[in-house]
């Protein structure tokens, strides 16, 4: 590398899953240094290396403040790391029972520490505190970079507080502009800016490549579409999409050892398109960082990538699309047979009619193991307000077709929607239990109320009758509200709780492997059909739970399974 050349630093925040490198960062890294030759860009995972750092002090011995105390729990813990990244294959394979135990155990103790640190580091910048010592330990390794520009990539509100920490610290000894942006930001970005000013100089909405360029080549900022800045006031202007996606080219993971991430093998992450093809769902804002737009790379562009990762030696890959079209699926199931690739990879989809026989036996023919389908509800009324554009009846057809030719089925619900009764909740729970043998996991989630989603801008449709914030609504965004009529807060927490036994009893391997996604490609292309829905065992609807509960935990001490 020339040492005239200027550096751009780009961070990627804990706390959040740790199984795959994160696209975002290395797609910038990838277009930059592609369009400024004068520029040198390096990226640093901080979510892979405290996780690292938190496996490392397990192996030390006890975590000061855990919640898992004993020689067996810590032990397994340890073991837990190990097994994830690949040190016993027979155990992740072949031991749910074991793997089971270290999910569980791994999951508790991450969720422990995410807790732990971001109130910590909340804490110390709301208060004027000394920063904890990792912050300014992480502060210290980006500035030996020498960097320019600091790139912030936030997709999620936990990494937040660690990632506005760790700006306050180089601010205060470095000159270098400090630039936030990602999925993150979708709402009352001017505020955020405003509050934010004395540690970060920009904000990017929307996708940040051309942003980001224009921005390292000094360009005005007030010129620069999708650009929050400070001035005597915040200053910003509407972002501009890019309608030719590919132009962007493939990211570059160069700067991340990508057998160092909790799963057994590489999965990468794959973007085929931008945006959502549906965009009418109306408890959604995913959209809103992609502008209301659907943008789709060319079939060639997306083999070639894939084509470049089998050369190095991976084959498992997890397309992140908000939504995959039927017609966007064929094309990329045949320009991945055209191009013989041997690969296995998931998606996520919703389940209409034209996902038939004969598309999905060509998806699983191109390497397709498991589709993440958003049903939501089993309920036609339910399904109308959301405005999801699915039938029951096709829904059934698609899951009992795709379990046929080969492809797992994973099913996304929400309890709680605003005005659902408990009958139609149990409504989708007797579907789903219809449909058991051709259901291989369940996720699920309570209904959230979003800002800027559909719902919050029109609550009234909705019998919202009453919303207000749980905490401060610019770093926080999280609504409580009523309704005239449905399940109360409350009725819903109850019974999404006791439906639990019954939903994680879908998992086919294990209660926790809806929690690692990457981890269930991994599985489903090692067994393939001998991980069958149709020959395991559910529990009761969650009318008897104390009866749901015995069956659970008796399947759970099953010592393995037959593959």
């Amino acid at each position: 590398m020339s040492a005239s050349k200027k550096k751009l630093v780009l961070i990627f925040p804990p706390f959040t899953n740790v199984t795959a490198p994160p696209l975002g960062v290395c797609m910038l890294k990838g277009f930059v240094e592609r369009t400024l030759p004068d520029w040198s860009v390096k990226v640093h995972d901080l979510n892979l290396d405290i996780h690292e750092r938190i496996f490392s002090a397990v192996a030390r011995g006890p975590i000061a403040n855990s919640s898992i105390e004993g020689p067996l729990k810590e032990i397994a813990l340890s073991r837990a790391a190990d097994v994830f990244r690949g040190k016993n294959d027979q155990e992740f394979y072949t031991r749910p029972d074991r793997y089971t135990v270290y999910g569980n155990l791994f999951l508790e103790l991450i969720d422990q520490q995410t807790l732990d640190f971001t109130a910590a580091v909340k804490s110390a910048f709301l208060s004027e505190e000394r920063m904890p010592p990792l912050i300014e330990e992480y502060a210290e390794i980006i500035l030996k970079e020498n960097p320019e520009a600091i790139g912030v990539s936030l997709c999620f509100s936990q990494q937040l507080w660690v990632a506005l920490c760790l700006a306050k610290v180089l601010k205060r000894r470095t000159k270098a502009k400090i630039i936030f942006g990602g999925a993150h930001f979708t709402a009352e970005i001017d505020q955020f800016m405003d509050r934010f000013a004395n540690v970060i100089d920009y904000i990017v909405e929307g996708e940040g490549e051309m942003a980001l360029v224009k921005l390292l080549k000094g360009e005005d900022p007030a010129s620069i579409p999708g650009v929050y800045f400070m001035s005597d006031m915040v200053h910003s202007s509407t972002p501009k999409f890019e309608p030719k996606i590919d132009i962007f080219g493939h990211p570059d993971f160069s700067d991340l050892d990508l057998r160092a991430y909790f799963s057994p093998e590489p999965v990468l992450p794959v973007l085929t398109s931008r945006g959502c093809y549906w965009r009418k769902c109306t408890f959604c804002v995913h959209y809103l960082s992609s502008g209301f737009s659907y943008r789709q790379h060319t079939v060639a562009h997306i083999v070639e990538q894939l084509q470049g990762y089998v050369k190095m030696g991976i084959r498992h890959f997890s397309f992140i699309d908000e939504m995959i079209s039927p017609h966007a699926f064929k094309d990329l199931a045949d320009g991945i047979l055209k191009a013989g690739l041997d690969i296995h990879y998931y998606a996520l989809a919703k389940p209409v009619k034209q996902f038939d026989r004969q598309l999905l036996e060509k998806i699983y023919a191109s390497g397709c193991r498991y589709i993440l389908w958003g049903m939501e509800s089993a309920n036609e009324r339910v399904l109308g307000l959301i405005q999801k554009g699915t039938e029951t009846e096709n829904v059934e057809l698609v899951f009992q077709t795709a379990q046929k030719v080969g492809i797992h089925n994973h099913v996304y619900i929400i309890c709680g929607f605003p005005t659902e009764t408990k009958e139609e909740w149990m409504e989708t729970l007797r579907f789903l239990q219809k449909n058991g043998g051709a259901i291989s996991s369940i996720h699920r989630s309570p209904f959230s109320l979003e800002k800027d989603s559909p719902i919050y801008k029109a609550p009234e449709k909705f019998s919202i009758t009453k919303v207000w914030s749980l905490g401060d609504t610019i770093t926080d965004g999280r609504f409580r509200f009523e309704c005239s009529s449905g399940m109360t807060r409350d009725e819903m927490n109850d019974i999404f709780m006791k439906s639990m036994p019954f939903l994680r009893a879908f998992n086919v391997y294990s209660p926790r492997l809806g929690n690692f996604r990457d981890h269930a490609l991994l599985l489903y292309a090692k067994h393939g059909r001998a991980l069958d829905p149709s020959k395991r065992v559910l529990p009761p609807l969650p009318f008897e739970y104390a009866e749901a509960e015995v069956l659970i935990s008796s399947l759970l001490q099953q010592d393995s399974l037959s593959l």
